[in-house]
């Protein structure tokens, strides 16, 4: 489907942008300054995903889970089974899991499974009430930039 967020102009940019992104997934897409977003419908629904360098979280976002200090929104892909939310964070520590996996606790959430490695990555899953939240850690571009991948389903 069209959204309706693109710009009457566009900068050449994010038209060749938004055509690309139009090809790729046989879906209309729009690119709205440093924010793009691409809408497909499947037969199982409507996906959004949207990419950018600082936009925020969605609204519906819940307030117990743990985004670290300094965090920066860079993708958002909603469906109605899942949010997904990608964040990353400048100078993340190699502890960034064991703070992610304390501050969940804390809040709440109970640590279902666990997996990591010495450089920082890894993956949490935790549940609380009817949710699920499966956060991955990994490091992108430089070794201190720090990237939390955090998943949002209900349990069934």
């Amino acid at each position: 489907m069209l959204l309706p967020l693109a710009a009457c102009r566009q900068a050449p940019s994010e038209a060749a942008t938004q055509a690309a992104m139009e090809r790729t997934a046989g879906s209309k897409a729009a690119a709205d300054g440093d924010v793009h977003k691409l809408t497909v419908r499947t037969g199982q629904g409507r996906m959004t995903l949207s990419g950018g360098n600082d936009m925020a979280l969605p609204e519906a976002f819940p307030e117990d889970i743990y985004l670290p200090e300094g965090y920066r929104v860079r993708q958002v892909i909603s469906m109605a089974s899942a949010t997904v939310v990608t964040v990353s964070v400048a100078d993340g520590t190699a502890s960034l899991m064991a703070d992610a996996g304390a501050a969940m606790r804390e809040r709440g959430w109970k640590q279902a499974a666990s997996s990591g490695n010495a450089n920082g990555a890894g993956l949490l899953i935790f549940e609380k009430d009817r949710r699920r939240a499966a956060m991955t850690f990994s490091t992108r571009g430089t070794a201190d930039e720090r990237v939390i991948q955090v998943q949002l389903t209900d349990k069934r």
